[in-house]
């Protein structure tokens, strides 16, 4: 008995740590504890003088056990003393972050840009018309102004931003996209017990990340040309110096061999050979209804939080993207090379026509193939992803090539719409369906609310971080029925029985371990937490202790002592990504103040009559059955615990607030992980329950577990059975 009730003393002692930790703070519980644990040492050291005379082969377990309160009391008090000293005045958290690169290329130029009249516009670079600013640089009727880098091998197409409005505003948000991770960081940082979310917010701003890379794409406003064509004429090779042009990105048409005039025959049926080639291809292009599906994007928290799949769906997506449209690229590259060539050495107008025509075909080509794809797959949350960069991509290529020079309200509007109505209505289904790793994936639901705010929706999803706790909500209900027998010259000489079960339903809520899930109690304040947020009141329903007494009859007493006693919380890992056994584990039940406040007296009537005996018997049906590993285990453990409290209380302060949610999470994990080793080390392996979390169901789990077997001294727990239920019950 003296084991067992070492056993929770050691418990309650690192549950109240554990529901402090890592705060830093000296809690009333922990000044509580250092006085209870001045008071066993003193207790324990009085007894071990005693032991070493009437018992000395109990001397070395006592030892043990006093070794281990020592540990313990340093620990506090230097903890409790460290906390108490005034701290360094803690650096101001870094908000700044990098900006995220415009994604549209400005053209420079040293002054404002008047838009040409019809009369006025008689220049052209490239396929463009409109009236020079300079050898480099033209600006069309429509205010649009196009620049040639000869450096990069690039037009940059910037058209008037009054009509530009929508792709500017797209590209505009995301060139704030880190301002954009800063706000959600702060939204994880005020958050209730926001640092437990902490794997949310690393999969969410992975999210950010890729969706601002595929945007940006789509945004823009840059063409891009290979290297010119094979026999092109050769620089010119002269002592004089190269005619400056005016803009910084010019080229100057006179750099060809003035005295190569046999070359350019050769560059004029090199270009029409190319675009010949072009305009064959174009023709020959499969029906636009024959395209690659694109790749079904999963969703759900086994989706989002399984980096291999994660990166495997990107990979696709992007590969996808790059097939959707091959032919059609292909055919545009070489059209556009001809026109690059062309309009370096300034030829024939008829070529740029040529290239035009080419360039838009292809446009409309994919406007319609674009249109198929979206009635073929924009009722489907799954390609989202996928359709939305696309279709603003070509509109986007549309508007550049000066089809239509005011950017296209619609397509935006259209999509985030259109994204919004199917994504709500998926997610009410889903709800509807209990289908948990779906509507507990936190990170899928900010990302689509990224991609909203994107396209410049104002629709949103409300409070996502309240629905969702809202939603994640279980009631958990625990039933113990034990049997404890021992005997003896081969008859009983004691037995034990016991009946206890949750005095109410107790609220439990799933957060995030990797791709697992743990349970907590509901309303938990990590920041505040209390000892009954990680334990379970169980009322005590009845049993009898039966004793062989001097007589050698055996005598019933009935169970008259606390009606409740605590059991820790069962620890939890809920995988809804496998088929893999999800697994509950069992410790030990303990006291609370009320059995704390009757315990001595208890102990002092425990040979004539049932009371706090009771809780040592039911502890026995999950205790390690190797006591001397058990108790070194336990010893180990301990000192491990103790040791990570101290350590808390000297880590240096984050750098950012990223940092900071990430050092709570962590020290709250690693915490748990080490407190996990201690009850581990104590309990025996069948307090392990084995079973299969439904998902899309009411009820999470319904199981049994039955730890009955031998133990030494003829002891057999005859039953130790455990009733744990955990169902669904949304917060309304």
């Amino acid at each position: 008995m003296k084991r067992i009730l070492f056993l929770l003393f050691l418990q309650v002692s690192v549950l109240y740590s554990y529901a402090q930790l890592p705060t830093g703070k000296q809690t009333d519980e922990m000044k509580q504890m250092i006085a209870e644990l001045k008071k066993e040492i003193t207790t324990l050291e009085d007894e071990i003088k005693t032991a070493e005379k009437e018992d000395p082969d109990a001397v070395a377990s006592m030892k043990t056990q006093l070794n281990t309160y020592k540990t313990m009391l340093a620990a506090f008090d230097k903890s409790s003393a460290t906390a108490a000293k005034p701290k360094p005045a803690t650096p101001a958290v870094k908000k700044t972050l990098p900006q995220t690169l415009l994604p549209i290329v400005k053209v420079h130029l040293n002054g404002p840009v008047v838009a040409p009249i019809a009369a006025q516009a008689k220049d052209h670079l490239f396929w463009y018309k409109g009236k020079k600013i300079n050898d480099s640089t033209l600006v069309t009727t429509k205010k649009t102004v196009v620049q040639y880098s000869r450096k990069r091998l690039m037009l940059i197409i910037e058209p008037d931003e009054k009509k530009d409005t929508i792709f500017v505003a797209i590209a505009k948000r995301i060139a704030k996209g880190e301002e954009a991770k800063r706000e959600l960081i702060d939204r994880f940082d005020k958050m209730k017990n926001g640092f437990i979310y902490y794997p949310y917010l690393e999969n969410t701003l992975v999210i950010y990340d890729d969706l601002t890379k595929r945007y940006s794409e789509a945004m823009k406003n840059t063409i891009s040309f290979k290297d010119p064509l094979p026999n092109m004429p050769a620089p010119k090779k002269s002592n004089t110096p190269a005619r400056l042009a005016k803009g910084p990105n010019s080229f100057d048409p006179n750099m060809f061999a003035e005295d190569a005039p046999d070359s350019i025959p050769d560059v004029l049926e090199n270009i029409s050979r190319l675009l010949d080639e072009a305009e064959k291809e174009l023709k020959q292009l499969p029906s636009i209804e024959n395209f690659l599906a694109p790749p079904r994007s999963e969703v759900g928290m086994c989706a989002t939080c399984d980096t291999g799949l994660y990166n495997r769906q990107e990979r696709a997506i992007s590969l996808w993207m790059e097939r959707y449209n091959e032919q059609e690229n292909r055919i545009a590259e070489k059209a556009a090379s001809a026109g690059h060539v062309a309009g370096l050495l300034d030829l024939s107008m008829d070529i740029q026509e040529r290239v035009t025509s080419i360039l838009l075909q292809l446009l409309h080509r994919g406007t319609e193939k674009n249109r198929i794809l979206f009635d073929r797959y924009g009722n489907d949350i799954h390609y989202f992803n996928v359709i939305a960069p696309v279709m603003l991509g070509t509109e986007r290529q549309l508007q550049l090539l000066g089809v239509s020079d005011e950017s296209n309200p619609d397509a935006a509007s259209l999509l985030a719409g259109k994204m919004y109505s199917v994504y709500k209505k998926h997610y009410d289904e889903q709800v509807a369906a209990k289908n948990h790793d779906f509507v507990l994936d936190m990170p899928r639901h900010l990302g689509v609310e990224r991609q909203l705010q994107l396209l410049g929706s104002e629709k949103v999803f409300g409070d996502i971080f309240g629905d969702l706790m809202s939603y994640n909500r279980f009631a958990l209900t625990m039933e113990i029925d034990f049997v404890w027998q021992q005997d003896g010259d081969g008859k009983l000489q004691r037995r034990a029985t016991g009946s206890m079960e949750t005095k109410e339903k107790i609220y439990v809520w799933l957060y995030p371990d990797s791709c697992r899930y743990r349970i907590m109690a509901h309303g938990t304040d990590l920041n505040n937490k209390k000892f009954g947020d990680i334990t379970l009141p169980m009322k005590v329903n009845g049993g009898i202790k039966t004793v062989r007494e001097q007589n050698d009859q055996l005598k019933d007493y009935p169970y008259t002592g606390a009606p409740e006693y605590s059991f820790r919380l069962p620890d939890c890992k809920i995988n809804f990504c496998d088929n893999g056994p999800d697994t509950l584990f069992l410790a030990l039940i303990g006291g609370n103040e009320e059995v704390a406040a009757r315990a001595q007296g208890d102990m002092q009537n425990i040979a004539k009559a049932y009371t706090i005996d009771m809780l040592g018997f039911a502890s026995q049906a999950l205790i390690n059955e190797d006591a001397a590993g058990m108790m070194q285990g336990t010893q180990d453990a301990g000192n491990q615990i103790l040791n990570t409290i101290s350590g808390f209380m000297q880590q240096a302060p984050p750098e950012n607030t990223l940092d900071k949610i990430k050092t709570q999470y962590t020290g709250y994990m690693e915490m748990d992980n080490q407190r996990k080793l201690l009850e581990n080390a104590y309990s025996t392996k069948k307090a392990r329950i084995m079973f299969n979390a439904n998902n899309r169901s009411t009820v999470l789990t319904d199981t049994y577990l039955d730890t009955k077997r031998k133990m030494e001294n003829e002891v057999e727990i005859k039953k130790g059975l455990f009733h744990l239920r955990m169902v669904h019950e949304p917060k309304q």
